[in-house]
């Protein structure tokens, strides 16, 4: 049988995605390495940081915001600026703190509750 693939097209949820692919990057490996293809991602550059998650991977590196950038650095995307492809790390780093976020908040209600 067939594993379905996972559409995402919604801005957020490919934030949250590439949020945990990069805080804990077992994921990939678990669980969206068999669901999530590049074709998952409608943003471009969510799709694009996918790739580079996947390049790092096949580097035998750790994908973290340090080696994603780094990859992107030597792979920059193409069609756009030099300008724009330098504020990747900050980007990058908000995919991070996105999940961050949500953990935090998870915490929160939970100790509200006890």
């Amino acid at each position: 049988m067939d594993k379905a693939k996972l559409l995402l097209h919604d801005e957020l949820c490919e934030k949250q995605v590439l949020g945990v692919l990069l805080s804990y990057n077992s994921y990939y490996y678990g669980v969206f390495g068999d669901y999530c293809t590049e074709e998952a991602f409608s943003n471009p550059f969510n799709r694009y940081i996918f790739q580079c998650i996947g390049g790092v991977i096949s580097e035998g590196k750790e994908p973290d915001i340090t080696s994603v950038f780094e990859y992107t650095q030597k792979n920059p995307r193409k069609g756009v600026s030099e300008e724009e492809n330098s504020l990747l790390a900050g980007n990058i780093a908000e995919l991070i703190s996105s999940v961050v976020t949500s953990a935090t908040f998870e915490l929160a209600d939970r100790k509200s509750v006890v």
